[in-house]
């Protein structure tokens, strides 16, 4: 969604123009690529999703993609040889490699063979991204190639119209899988490293808590009953839009208004700060801000994802015919306020070998385990709004 550059990064001049031209050529070179060369490979199939189809890209966004690899039959046997195999593969990966490289864009995606992407029905998934992944494959013909998420079509759901027990209960499982995976995420922050991947992956994901939050939480608010006026998801002001809703009739102590506005006044923050540092001879003062922001970043994105980890627990009806526990879930435990899950459920769901990912948040496995006290995260927020330079205002 965000991404945060490394001090590295901003002197090397490698961080995109502005107003999403360079993510827009990078994902247009990426499809092209496959696209002239993936037809002698049977019927692989991809989709760029995002803001990139939909042309809200900025030079902070990702190109994210979804691959199907159907070099083999939906039994796992091979339908080419190895060797086609292999030249597929690094061709693939050959071109994810240039265009990072000649664009500067970060390439965020999965790759799926025919089997997993056929076992996704019986798995817990996102009711909205189907939806608007679905809708990028119908409408946006230069984002996809070959039909690449029709298998999964009968499996799409209107979220206005839940009405099989099961699909309420997936809906809840999948927003409490997902910020159980945040907090554990965040529970591992500690000393900020600007050359660490890790940590500025830990930044990035941080900072668009916000509206990465609410796009689970519309779902949510469907099981509630709540009429959703917009659910795109790629549209800014729409999200601000639906997470104003959603707090003002979840958050009855304003705590999680003061969290969610903090980062959002802190994102805004940063392009400001990328902005200057990019027209700038000095990086110090951006290598400043980094350090110095890194460790509230994760702690208000933390307990934004407690308040509303703790919401979607009292909302969602557990369905005694699924097995929660092969997603991760244990559906007896209670969200506390003093962040002491103990699961992690920030890798994804095991498929064998039939489901390759790429997700940059795999890269976040390694812990730093410098877990912050009740007393420092407080520090941490209120030395943010006693700042008389920083008007973080409702967003």
């Amino acid at each position: 969604m965000g991404q945060v550059y490394s001090p590295e990064q901003v002197t090397a001049g490698e961080v995109p123009a502005a107003g999403g031209i360079d993510q827009l050529q990078a994902a247009a070179f990426f499809m092209n690529s496959l696209r002239g060369f993936l037809p002698t490979n049977l019927n692989t199939r991809i989709l760029i999703p995002g803001s990139i189809a939909t042309g809200q890209a900025t030079r902070r966004s990702d190109v994210d993609y979804l691959l199907v690899d159907s070099s083999c039959d939906r039994d796992g046997e091979p339908l080419i040889s190895s060797e086609s195999r292999m030249r597929q593969r690094l061709h693939i990966t050959g071109t994810i490699r240039y265009v990072t490289e000649r664009f500067h864009v970060h390439l965020e995606g999965k790759t799926y063979t025919d089997a997993g992407l056929a076992r996704m029905g019986n798995r817990i998934y996102d009711a909205l991204w189907l939806s608007h992944a679905l809708d990028i494959q119908d409408n946006y013909p230069d984002w996809s190639h070959r039909k690449p998420l029709e298998i999964l079509r009968p499996y799409a759901v209107d979220i206005h119209n839940l009405t099989e027990p099961r699909e309420i209960s997936l809906t809840g499982a999948v927003a409490t899988r997902y910020m159980d995976g945040k907090v554990s995420i965040f529970e591992e922050a500690g000393e900020f490293n600007p050359d660490s991947r890790r940590d500025l992956l830990r930044f990035q994901r941080a900072l668009e808590a916000p509206k990465a939050y609410a796009r689970k939480m519309i779902a949510v608010s469907a099981l509630e009953g709540c009429h959703i006026t917009n659910p795109d998801v790629t549209s800014r002001q729409n999200m601000r839009d639906q997470t104003n809703a959603i707090l003002d009739r979840i958050d009855t102590t304003g705590k999680m208004r003061r969290y969610n506005d903090l980062l959002v006044g802190l994102d805004r923050e940063y392009d400001q700060v990328l902005d200057e540092a990019l027209k700038s001879d000095s990086i110090s003062e951006y290598e400043m801000w980094l350090a110095g922001n890194y460790l509230a970043s994760c702690a208000l994105a933390l307990r934004l994802a407690h308040g509303y980890a703790r919401h979607i627990d009292e909302v969602t009806l557990w369905h005694p015919s699924i097995d929660y526990g092969r997603f991760g879930i244990d559906i007896n435990e209670e969200y506390d306020t003093d962040f002491a899950l103990e699961h992690s459920l920030s890798e994804p769901l095991d498929d064998g070998e039939n489901e390759i990912h790429t997700d940059a948040l795999e890269e976040l496995s390694d812990p730093v385990n410098i877990n912050l006290s009740h007393e420092e995260i407080d520090e941490l927020i209120d030395q943010l709004t006693r700042d008389p330079q920083r008007q973080f205002a409702r967003s």
